[in-house]
């Protein structure tokens, strides 16, 4: 669940980034908790030879010059590249231009705060200069409801609010709560494939997420409800990406999967599991609260569903690429898991004694980000690294560029493991590092899809093996907008 996860109107940030956004403060720090223990956490690797300044801002009393130009085509700007490769586009900038320039994709023109030291002024001073106060009304005009509930669509202390509203339902200790219920999920999931069967990954982890989420924050099985979530997490996000369509009809198929929500939601609401769910708890008095509809209401109480179903999902996706294409580093996880749990149950205590699983996720989210990054406004005039960004003017964030940074990460293009096991290995300076993203809208619900992608992959590391199918597949990431590994099938083999 990447960026705010906050519910529907409180709550599609995620939807509307597609990610996330990042681990701030104490939760960066401390990785995956203490029952998801990790060895070495981002925040603990040294820096090597990189001494970067951080980025200076202005809030008042500067200069009048402009952040450099990318050049780009007269018509088209830089739009296909940033269609088709976002991240190659950001980095190849950067290092011509700097950490603040501005980029035209088609008509739309905007500036860039980009690499490590862009990070780290965003995560200290966001508020101070940035902003997404009304960005995303048409998310929230969609289904009814006031804009102003949006998590996305706010800052200051009505932002604060929200976010702590929300943030108790999609901590580590939520999902911890029910982890036996999510490590039958995914075996009785699996169980249902043919040893042998080729899959289409995407489609796979889509689905098994729908159904872990649905069991762990609302007590149901959500049953057939898996294209309804899906119809409706498209319909929202093209409200962002497709603003021309917010003129057009709201599309049927939009409203009756909406109207089949409704219905989930009285299911949740006759559920006796429910009661022991911590979101189901806090969902339904904020819908209460906040929800001006029937239709916002049911969004907001199924929210985990649809946050993270694009980011999750593709991040899942391609930890199954990698392990699938590694076979020497899946092997090396799948001994460590089996030796872990034996032939016990899977708890938390466990997760202390699998440093290569979290090694492992911690490189396929640097390596295979979900989404590029996200945009924001300048409400006033600043400077920032002695450029001056315009009252009004947008600005995208970048944030997981540094991933593919040499002076961090030797050979970026590489899947190595001992990144994230050895001090030192990664060259993680600080802001080098961020997969949920950065500032104050980062990813709400970043320890919960943590805990939730150990999980899963430990209980299929630990009866299956996994091949690419076919064996030569060649990588194809597709950006819609959440990067997607077009054409990625796999065999699941049960292990001896």
């Amino acid at each position: 669940m990447k960026a705010d996860s906050s519910p529907m109107r409180l709550s599609l940030s995620s939807v509307v980034s597609r990610v996330s956004s990042g681990l701030t403060g104490r939760d960066q720090a401390s990785g995956c908790g203490a029952s998801f223990a990790s060895v070495a956490s981002p925040s603990s690797f040294k820096c090597a030879d990189t001494d970067q300044p951080d980025l200076s801002l202005r809030l008042r009393d500067f200069g009048t010059r402009r952040p450099p130009r990318l050049p780009a085509s007269p018509v088209l700007g830089s739009l296909r590249d940033f269609q088709s490769r976002p991240i190659e586009l950001f980095t190849r900038a950067y290092r011509a231009l700097g950490p603040v320039f501005r980029i035209r994709l088609g008509p739309k023109r905007f500036v860039v705060l980009a690499g490590a030291e862009s990070n780290r002024l965003v995560t200290t001073r966001e508020q101070e200069f940035l902003s997404s106060e009304g960005m995303y009304d048409a998310i929230a005009k969609r289904v009814g409801d006031d804009p102003a509930s949006l998590l996305t669509n706010v800052d200051g202390e009505r932002h604060r609010k929200l976010r702590s509203d929300v943030q108790p339902g999609f901590t580590r200790s939520a999902f911890e709560e029910q982890l036996e219920s999510a490590v039958d999920v995914v075996e009785r999931y699996f169980e249902g494939f043919a040893p042998g069967e080729s899959q289409n990954a995407t489609d796979l982890c889509k689905r098994l997420l729908v159904a872990q989420m649905g069991e762990v924050c609302l007590g149901v099985q959500p049953d057939g409800y898996f294209d309804d979530v899906d119809t409706v997490t498209d319909g929202l996000v093209r409200t962002v990406t497709k603003p021309w369509e917010n003129y057009l009809p709201t599309p049927r198929r939009f409203r009756r999967s909406l109207v089949r929500l409704s219905g989930l939601w009285d299911l949740v609401s006759a559920s006796p599991s429910a009661g022991s769910r911590r979101w189901s708890q806090i969902s339904r008095r904020l819908a209460d609260e906040y929800a001006k509809t029937r239709s916002g209401a049911a969004l907001l109480v199924v929210m985990p569903l649809v946050s993270g179903l694009d980011t999750l999902g593709s991040s899942l996706s391609f930890m199954l690429y990698a392990l699938a294409s590694n076979a020497d580093a899946q092997e090396q996880i799948a001994a460590e898991v089996r030796e872990a749990v034996g032939s016990g149950p899977l708890t938390r205590e466990v997760f202390r004694q699998m440093p290569l699983l979290r090694a492992a996720m911690l490189e396929s989210f640097r390596l295979y980000p979900a989404v590029p990054g996200v945009m924001r406004y300048a409400p006033a005039a600043v400077e920032v690294g002695g450029f001056q960004i315009r009252k009004n003017e947008k600005v995208f964030l970048p944030f997981v560029l540094p991933h593919h940074l040499e002076e961090f990460y030797p050979e970026p293009e590489k899947f190595r493991l001992e990144r994230f096991l050895e001090h030192g290995a990664a060259t993680a300076a600080p802001g080098a590092f961020a997969p949920f993203g950065v500032g104050a809208h980062a990813c709400v619900g970043s320890g919960i899809s943590e805990a939730c992608f150990l999980t899963t992959i430990a209980v299929f590391l630990r009866r299956y093996r996994i091949d690419l199918d076919p064996p030569g597949y060649v990588l194809d990431v597709r950006w819609k907008p959440s990067a997607v590994p077009e054409g990625l099938r796999i065999r699941m083999h049960v292990r001896d």
